[in-house]
């Protein structure tokens, strides 16, 4: 998964429809609603009319690269939806007993669950 640009920590969730690059869910608007493509913040200021040389815009992609990119990330997020994640397997004892590390085993845990770096 790409990182956000302006968050270098945080998962991108949702590509810009106006530059095309990859945000995160604070860096993105819905001004049109939920049904169309988001703007990040820079691209949201300047169809408002804020002029562009305050706002720090990144280099916006050709209209042909934007609408490949949005087509890649919405059949992403429904195959991320469409994914059941597999029930975790309790690891304490018949009595009572909690011998066992439930949290040293990461490995089992559903990948929305995980934060990735």
């Amino acid at each position: 998964m790409a990182s956000c640009v302006r968050h270098p920590m945080a998962v991108a969730e949702y590509v810009c429809g106006s530059c095309g690059h990859d945000h995160c869910a604070e860096c993105v608007v819905f001004p049109k609603g939920h049904g169309r493509p988001p703007l990040c913040i820079p691209c949201a200021l300047e169809a408002g009319g804020v002029r562009s040389a305050g706002t720090a815009r990144p280099t916006r992609m050709s209209r042909r690269e934007v609408r490949r990119r949005l087509k890649e990330n919405e059949a992403a997020r429904r195959a991320r939806e469409e994914k059941v994640p597999e029930p975790v397997a309790s690891t304490v004892g018949a009595a009572g007993d909690e011998g066992g590390e439930w949290w040293g085993d990461f490995d089992r845990l559903p990948d929305s669950w995980r934060q990735t770096y």
